[in-house]
């Protein structure tokens, strides 16, 4: 054993270190004192101090990469700096070759790195330098070639005539990786023949000028050039011949030509991209980078952004959002690498107008002490969207106040005489309560005394051709017998032929001060000219609220259609409309099932029908339902037989009903139940189960599961929906030609869905 060598490694990596350590100390045949360094600025002091022998380099460290080290080494040391080995996790030929230009020694790939292989680079790293020791006290030829020397190296005599002049070249010596790597015009034997840089070697024989160069061979595939061989060589003078040293850079060509792609790429998608893109630094305040939209969007060139510096926040960011965006900032002191932050502010365009963005940032770099230090975000427009949202919410609230409001009565009717919704108010003028509407025990022509069907028959025929009715008196029975005076009027729902809203005005106190009036004045013609004037009142009164009604419930349906269709899958404009998928999502719900009950009552459902495969269905209906599922901590699983034939349907209709009774099966699942989904084919049908270990479903229910507004006795989740699904699911399975029907043991005992269709064979 010799005497001990010191090594310091410079890792960030506490584990890395220790294992080459490890690896080191069992070397048998040299013994090592380890220095270990964190961080780049300790590992230079390091150096100074104790003089090691032998340097393992981390390319990447906190504080600097392995280039920069190497750069401060050189400068401080003056030629007296230690072998280097570095170490890269990324493999790259260019960071080994500029490492090499640094004096490195070799390179190591970290996850490639094994115990034998770390002491064999080490004793390489040590032979070498004494061999280079050696070699610095023997000839100047072999000094000034080992000084050359990349990959291949070798040594030719000028082969002269008789009149002196240079016809070739003899190879005195070559490495072995010369030998199995020969370049063109560098073999053992350099003739007239080798005309592509012949000339250039005499030059340098005759001239004393030394010649570097690199020489690229191409090749074609599918009409694009590309290089097949690149070599860097280098050529010096050495007595009456010259000393030639070369390196296969094929790799690296290759390597440098995708960066450089890959680079405009990024520059190209960086430049067309809709959104803004950018680089803060925390630290300094300031952008250091921002791509070309910043002036489509606000009417700055990038370069101007920059210059602004630390004034850009003041500048440009609305004053009542500076604070909430400083926030922001601070919340990335905690935040994770790869976490994702959303902020919503205004910025002033170069006209002096706001505009309303959502930026998405995430740390892209950090201090030495971990703290981050510059945000890389992406910052879309959505001026839009925020009108849209306000516009949505004041139109919401205004169809919500009128349709909570204690003194107008309002319902949503089918020509067939069902109620399918209806306010507080109505409910108190008939007498019935909600339950009695849930259970669809109240229909509009059932209320109506035979006396009176005569103006509902002129009503129904007024709507049918205006889609508009004029406001009528008539009168309702309520739950309890009596009679109710009331003023009616309605409108059919946009796009509907069949579905409509009403409005009911309970008249009984004024029809009881009409009729003391009448005993009052003694004047019939005074009474009926007070009656009038009422009535022409009511009427105006009426017609008011009618349009006050259809007009926000238009609107909400409106703007949610248009959000919509111009909606991209972008996780941003997800972000956009939370906010108003939220606000409206009760609203939606309720009137897309009471469309879609309505278009099963008129049956205008439309199929578009096509081959379907209804594995595919089933498991985007269970990827769709997992969430759900997970929340509740409900094991979702699924049995699908893969060989089944496919069927002719309207593929988004079945996923709406397979999706319904896997959210109907989460919902009166308890938590950390079961819900299992079968496929299987029985003869040619496809029998699909959905089945749960939930609340069940009494006897009495049972029968009626698929009726209209049926739910389960469970207050809580009466107030989840309006019973509607399990009907429309029924009349979409019928739709295609199939059946569905609910097997339960009772309550408690878990319920399964059977829905029946049928195949068809490929011809």
């Amino acid at each position: 054993m010799q005497n001990k060598l010191k090594i310091l490694i410079v890792d960030d990596c506490l584990e890395d270190r220790q294992a080459y350590c490890r690896y080191l100390s069992q070397d048998e045949k040299y013994n090592y004192i380890f220095i270990e360094q964190e961080y780049g600025e300790d590992g230079l002091e390091a150096c100074k101090q104790a003089e090691p022998d032998i340097l393992l380099l981390d390319y990447m460290l906190p504080d600097m990469d392995g280039l920069e080290f190497l750069q401060e080494l050189k400068a401080d040391c003056n030629g007296s700096e230690p072998s280097v080995v570095m170490l890269t996790g990324e493999g790259s030929e260019r960071v080994a070759v500029q490492a090499m230009k640094y004096g490195v020694e070799d390179y190591l790939v970290k996850g490639d790195t094994t115990a034998e292989t770390l002491r064999l680079v080490v004793r390489n790293v040590i032979e070498k330098s004494v061999l280079q020791q050696e070699l610095e006290a023997s000839k100047q030829r072999f000094f000034t070639s080992v000084e050359n020397m990349l990959d291949c190296f070798g040594i030719y005599i000028c082969i002269r005539d008789n009149s002196g002049k240079i016809i070739g070249f003899h190879g005195e010596y070559l490495n072995a990786a010369a030998n199995e790597n020969s370049l063109i015009g560098l073999k053992k034997q350099i003739t007239l023949q080798e005309k592509e840089l012949f000339e250039q070697y005499c030059q340098v024989v005759e001239t004393g000028i030394p010649v570097s160069t690199e020489v690229l061979c191409f090749s074609y595939e599918n009409s694009e050039r590309i290089v097949s061989q690149a070599f860097d060589i280098r050529i010096s003078k050495l007595e009456d011949g010259l000393v030639a040293t070369w390196r296969d850079i094929t790799k690296r060509k290759q390597s440098e030509k995708i960066l450089q792609e890959s680079q405009h790429l990024i520059q190209q998608i960086a430049d067309t991209t809709p959104d803004i893109l950018y680089l803060y630094d925390l630290k300094e305040k300031r952008n250091i980078y921002i791509n070309r939209q910043i002036k489509r969007l606000l009417g700055y060139l990038p370069l101007a952004v920059k210059k602004m510096k630390e004034s850009f926040l003041e500048n440009l960011i609305h004053p009542d959002d500076l604070q909430g965006l400083k926030e922001h900032h601070e919340k990335f002191e905690s935040a994770n690498d790869g976490e994702i932050l959303s902020f919503e502010y205004r910025m002033r365009d170069k006209k002096g107008e706001y505009h309303w963005f959502s930026s998405r940032d995430t740390v892209f770099s950090r201090l030495n002490n971990g703290k981050p230090r510059q945000l890389l975000g992406v910052v879309r427009e959505i001026t839009t969207q925020k009108q849209s949202e306000s516009a949505l919410k004041k139109s919401e609230a205004h169809f919500r106040h009128i349709f909570e409001s204690n003194m107008l009565g309002v319902m949503f009717w089918e020509s067939d005489g069902e109620i399918v919704d209806a306010n507080t108010r109505f409910l108190e003028i008939i007498g019935y309560s909600r339950e009695d509407l849930q259970a669809g025990l109240i229909h509009w022509d059932e209320l109506t005394p035979p006396e009176w069907e005569d103006v509902d028959r002129q009503v129904i025929e007024q709507i049918r051709r205006n889609r508009v009715c004029n406001p009528v008196e008539k009168e309702y029975f309520r739950k309890d017998g009596s009679r109710v005076p009331i003023v009616l009027g309605g409108s059919l729902l946009e796009n509907s032929t069949n579905t409509g809203v009403s409005f009911v005005l309970d008249i009984t106190e004024r029809k009881q001060i009409e009729k003391e009036r009448s005993q009052l004045f003694v004047s019939e013609r005074e009474a009926r000219k007070q009656a009038e004037a009422a009535n022409l009142a009511k009427d105006e009164f009426v017609a008011m609220v009618s349009h006050d009604l259809r007009s926000p419930l238009n609107a909400v349906l409106g703007w949610l259609e248009i959000l919509r269709r111009n909606i991209d899958d972008l996780e941003t404009r997800n972000q956009a409309i939370e906010i108003i998928k939220r606000s409206a999502k009760t609203q939606d719900i309720l009137i897309q099932d009471l469309l879609d009950i309505s278009r099963i009552a008129q049956g205008t459902i439309e199929l578009k029908i096509s081959p379907v495969n209804l594995q595919s269905i089933l498991k985007e209906a269970i990827e769709s339902a997992y969430p759900m599922a997970i929340a509740k901590n409900i094991q979702l699983e699924s049995e699908l037989d893969s060989t089944i034939n496919s069927t002719m349907g309207d593929a988004n209709r079945l996923g709406q009903v397979f999706g319904n009774l896997l959210s109907n099966a989460i919902k009166f699942t308890p938590e950390s139940g079961n819900i299992k989904v079968c496929l299987q084919q029985v003869e040619n049908i496809a029998q699909i189960t959905v089945t749960d270990t939930g609340k069940g479903i009494t006897s009495e229910l049972l029968p009626n599961i698929f009726e209209r507004f049926r739910q389960g006795n469970d207050i809580e989740t009466k107030q989840k929906g309006l019973g509607l699904g399990l009907a429309i699911a029924r009349h979409l399975v019928k739709l295609h030609n199939g059946t569905i029907k609910a097997e339960s043991a009772g309550e408690e005992k878990g319920t399964t869905f059977i829905v029946i269709l049928p195949l068809y064979s490929e011809q």
